[in-house]
């Protein structure tokens, strides 16, 4: 679909994985993620927001761009439960640049 933004993994560590979107903006700690719920949008691996029965190690996540907007950066991140830090990140993209791909963690800066 011409409306999402097709997400690739693989090397999942399995059960409790999840993608999510975020703005850009409110990840000021990578590898750290804010502990609140302020993704965009987000699915576990198994590309349900519900609990998975199988926990693929590989796959693709689809993100609507329909509640996205033009000039914000964006970040798809991979993490695990509620631990932290992140598994994985995307490079920083906005709608009108196309997308990066998921890629290891970030180091923080410095």
């Amino acid at each position: 679909d011409d409306n999402e933004i097709l997400t690739m993994f693989s090397g999942s560590g399995g059960e409790q994985d999840w993608v999510g979107l975020y703005r850009e903006s409110l990840l000021t700690n990578l590898p750290l993620i804010p502990e609140t719920n302020v993704m965009e949008e987000w699915y576990f691996i198994c590309g349900s927001t519900d609990d998975c029965v199988n926990w693929p190690l590989r796959g693709a996540i689809r993100f609507s761009m329909d509640a996205l907007q033009p000039g914000i950066e964006y970040r798809v991140v991979m993490a695990n439960g509620e631990a932290l830090p992140t598994l994985a990140t995307s490079e920083v993209f906005r709608l009108e640049d196309g997308c990066g791909q998921l890629g290891p963690p970030v180091a923080p800066p410095g």
